[in-house]
Order: structure tokens, then C-alpha cells, then sequence
């Protein structure tokens, strides 16, 4: 049920915090002549998170990341430094007022490297209206 397929920040799963967040990805189904949307809400180990909180030098900079590597040198404004003992897990800080398409994202969102750190809890369906 996934529409959109992007990886910005690198080859994860992508989660939010906000439920308007992940809605802009689902495709809705036909259901008795309504449109039925669904959500899974997950329990997540972070562990160590890297909180992005630059910008992209250029969109498609961390498009190729395939795990949490250190993204110093493709981002502007970054103000955690990559620890060497390495993250589990990126969160990338929305930026609201000062967001720039393909090298920001408005809302927060957390990319998660290893399947293990993701537990699926709840299916969530609802209509809107």
C-alpha cells in the first residue's frame, strides 16, 4: 500500500513520529465507495541515533547510503558530529519554515538500517470525511 518510494537519506526504512508524515505515502483503496488508508504503527530501538540537522549539499547526496555511514561531508549546517563507534539510526530533524525540496524534509523522520530494529504492533485503517 505504499505509493511513493524514495530513499533521501539513504536505502532504510522510513518512519515518523507524525501520522500526517507517513499519510502522504500511502495510496488509499476503494472500499464501499470510500477511501480506505492504512498504517502500520511500530515500536522502534533506536539505539543510536544520528540527528541530521544540515541540509543536503545537492538532492540524491545520500541516495546511495546503505547503512548509517557518516554524512559529513554531503551535508550543510550539521551540527552532531559522526561518533567512530558509529549510529544505528539516522534522525533527520524537520525544518518547517526553513524547508528546501530535495534537500530537506519539513516534517522529522527517523531511517532505520536493520529489520530487527523495527516491530510492527498495529495495523491502522481509517477513511477521512
Amino acid at each position: 500500500f505504499l505509493r511513493k518510494i524514495c530513499h533521501m537519506y539513504g536505502l532504510g526504512a522510513y518512519l515518523a513520529d507524525l501520522a500526517k508524515k507517513s499519510h502522504r505515502y500511502v495510496t488509499p483503496e476503494q472500499k464501499n465507495g470510500r477511501l480506505e488508508y492504512t498504517l502500520v504503527r511500530c515500536r522502534v530501538a533506536f539505539g543510536n541515533p544520528l540527528m541530521i540537522d544540515g541540509t543536503l549539499v545537492e538532492p540524491g547526496a545520500m541516495h546511495s547510503f546503505v547503512g548509517c555511514q557518516d554524512p559529513t561531508s554531503v551535508l550543510v549546517g550539521q551540527t552532531q558530529k559522526y561518533q567512530i563507534t558509529g549510529h544505528d539510526c539516522f534522525f533527520v530533524k524537520g525544518k518547517e519554515d526553513q524547508f528546501q525540496r530535495g534537500v530537506s524534509v519539513y516534517n522529522s523522520e527517523y531511517i532505520m538500517f536493520h529489520p530487527w530494529q523495527i516491530l510492527p504492533v498495529y495495523l491502522v485503517r481509517y477513511v477521512i470525511g
